[in-house]
């Protein structure tokens, strides 16, 4: 049962994040004609979806654990911890310094020269969000594709 469990949090993890990174995010930036208001909304995606993510990597963490008898754990459960890792960053770092930079830099009342330094902090913070972001995306379909040929491998020695 736990087995389930763990392909029901990685699969999920996995196509929410392309569907907010692929469909939602590009829609909102598109259809919302100011950039400030499509920031803000896309933050606010964001900075919720971060809260599911870290549900998705407890769960993870926590399935895993039961199905530890499996061929290469400890390298499954090192990436899981680097995952969680990086959704704690999102949810409690990067996604509330981003809302921070653009609530100041859209303030009509900041002066320019600070508008300058903040958008130079919110490139790079977007930046590092979006890379950690494709990196994300990209070991999650690395971990269902060797968790289905590591747990298909099980399943036959079983038999």
């Amino acid at each position: 049962m736990s087995l389930f469990f763990y392909f029901l949090f990685l699969g999920a993890w996995f196509f929410t994040s392309l569907v907010i990174d692929i469909v939602a995010v590009p829609a909102v930036f598109r259809n919302v004609s100011k950039i400030a208001e499509a920031g803000t909304v896309g933050m606010i995606v964001f900075s919720k979806y971060n809260i599911l993510e870290l549900v998705f990597a407890l769960g993870l963490l926590i399935t895993a654990y039961f199905n530890r008898s499996v061929q290469y754990f400890k390298y499954f459960y090192s990436v899981l911890v680097l995952l969680t890792i990086n959704a704690l960053l999102y949810t409690f770092y990067l996604s509330p310094s981003i809302i921070k930079i653009n609530e100041k830099l859209y303030n009509d009342s900041t002066a320019e020269a600070v508008k300058n330094t903040l958008q130079h902090s919110h490139d790079f913070f977007h930046q590092l969000y979006v890379g950690l972001e494709k990196g994300k995306v990209l070991i999650l379909l690395l971990l269902i594709i060797f968790s289905l040929i590591q747990f298909s491998k099980l399943k036959k020695e079983r038999l």
